[in-house]
C-alpha cells in the first residue's frame, strides 16, 4: 500500500507546488527501480512488454531509468545493448544528462556519437532545457568531426537565430524548486553513479512484487497499438490499487497529510475508479465538508466521465456543491478534455441556474469559446 502521508513528507517541501514532476516521482517509487530495469532489459532485448515500459518511462522520467540506461552505455561490452539504452535515454531525458553528452560525442561508436547528439537536439525541441545549459555542449558538436552531429548543432542553431522554437513548459526545470526536489534525491546526480532512489527497499510503499510487463502490455495496449501518455496513464492506474486510490481520497476529504500528493497524482492519471469514488462519498456521505472536497476533487482528476455527474452537483441543495460541480465543466472545457458539444447539456442548466457563480463560470466558458474561434479565424 502507498502511504501518502510518508511520501508526502520525504518528497515535498513546504512551500512548493503539487506539480506533475512531484507526482511522477511518486509513481516512480511506486514501480521500483527493479521494475524499471527489467523493463528497460525488454525494450533493449526487443522482448515483448519493452515498448510498454518505454511509453511509461517517457511519461514519468524517472532518474533511475536514465542512470539505468546510462551505466548500460558506459559499461556494456555488447554495442546493439548500448545503442538501444541511448534510444531509450533519447526518449527519457532531460536536463540532468546534459553532462553525459560529451562523452558520447566522443564515443568509439559513431552511432552513439549521433545519437548524443540527438539527445541535445530532442531537449531542444521539447524545450526542457534554457538554451544557455546547452551551449558548452552545442560547442563541442560545432567543432565535431562527424556530418550529422554537425548537421544537428546547426539545426539548433538555425532555431534559436529564427526565434522558432515553440514555448512550452520544461520537464525538469533545474532551477524551479520543483527541479531542486530531484538534486536532493539523487546527490552526485551528474555524474551517472546509480543508486537504489531516496527510500530505504523496507519501505512499505514500494511494491512488493514484479510487474509483468509483456502482460500489461497485452491487456491494456489500444486497438491502434499506440505508445503515448494515455496508455502511460491506464498503465499507472493498473498498478495503483483501488484500495490505494481511497485512502489518499480520504486523506484528501478530511484534510489530513498525504491527500494534497493523492490529489496530485490521481490529477495525472486520472484513473476511474477514483472518481467513482469521489462521487461515492458525494452521494452517500453527511458530512458537507467530506462532499464538497469530493467534488472539488473531482475538478481536479475528472474527465468527460464525469460530465453526467454534473447535473447532480448543480441540484444539489450546497451553494459549495453547486460551485464546484460548475467549476469541473470550467476547467474540463478550459483544459481540452472535452469538446463544447460535450457539456452542452450543463452549459444549458448553468446559464439558467440561480447560483450567480455558477451563472459566471458558463459565461467564462462563452468567452473563452469566442476567444478561440476568433484565433482559429486569425489562423
Amino acid at each position: 500500500m502507498l502511504n501518502w502521508s510518508q511520501l508526502e513528507e520525504t518528497l515535498h517541501k513546504p512551500g512548493d507546488k503539487y506539480s506533475d514532476p512531484l507526482a511522477r516521482m511518486c509513481m516512480s517509487e511506486k514501480i521500483g527501480e527493479d521494475n524499471i530495469c527489467a523493463g528497460i532489459e525488454l525494450y533493449i532485448n526487443d522482448e515483448n512488454g519493452g515498448e510498454l515500459a518505454l511509453c511509461v518511462l517517457r511519461f514519468l522520467r524517472p532518474w533511475s531509468a536514465m542512470n539505468i540506461c546510462y551505466n548500460i552505455i558506459r559499461n556494456d561490452d555488447n554495442t546493439r545493448r548500448r545503442r538501444h539504452a541511448l534510444e531509450i535515454l533519447e526518449d527519457i531525458s532531460d536536463a540532468r544528462v546534459i553532462p553525459w553528452v560529451p562523452g558520447f560525442l566522443y564515443d568509439p561508436d559513431g552511432s552513439i556519437q549521433r545519437m548524443g547528439a540527438f539527445v541535445i537536439e530532442n531537449l531542444f525541441l521539447g524545450c526542457s532545457v534554457p538554451r544557455q545549459e546547452l551551449e558548452e555542449t552545442l560547442d563541442l558538436m560545432r567543432k565535431h568531426s562527424d556530418p550529422v552531429v554537425l548537421r544537428s548543432a546547426a539545426f539548433i542553431d538555425s532555431f534559436g537565430k529564427a526565434g522558432h522554437r515553440e514555448k512550452r513548459l520544461p520537464l525538469v526545470d533545474a532551477t524551479s524548486k520543483v527541479g531542486n526536489i530531484y538534486e536532493d534525491f539523487t546527490n552526485d546526480n551528474r555524474t551517472g553513479v546509480t543508486r537504489n532512489g531516496p527510500y530505504d527497499t523496507s519501505n512499505d510503499f514500494r511494491i512488493a512484487e514484479m510487474i509483468n510487463w509483456s502482460r500489461l502490455e497485452d491487456e491494456i495496449l489500444p486497438p491502434d497499438k499506440s505508445y503515448g501518455n494515455g496508455t502511460a496513464r491506464k498503465f499507472l492506474a493498473k498498478i495503483v490499487e483501488e484500495p490505494e486510490f481511497r485512502s489518499g481520497i480520504e486523506l484528501y476529504v478530511n484534510g489530513e497529510p498525504g491527500g494534497e500528493l493523492a490529489r496530485c497524482v490521481l490529477r495525472c492519471i486520472r484513473p476511474w475508479p477514483a472518481m467513482k469514488v469521489c462521487y461515492d462519498i458525494f452521494k452517500n456521505d453527511d458530512a458537507v465538508k467530506r462532499r464538497i472536497n469530493a467534488v472539488e476533487m473531482l475538478q481536479i482528476i475528472g474527465d468527460l466521465q464525469v460530465v453526467p455527474w454534473v447535473k447532480d452537483f448543480l441540484q444539489d441543495p450546497d451553494d459549495r456543491i453547486q460551485e464546484a460541480g460548475a467549476g469541473i465543466i470550467e476547467r474540463l472545457f478550459k483544459d481540452g478534455y472535452v469538446a463544447r458539444s460535450h457539456i452542452k447539456g450543463a452549459l444549458t442548466l448553468m446559464r439558467k441556474h440561480s447560483n450567480r457563480e455558477v451563472v459566471k463560470k458558463a459565461g467564462s466558458i462563452d468567452h473563452l469559446e469566442r476567444l478561440r474561434n476568433r484565433e482559429h479565424h486569425m489562423w
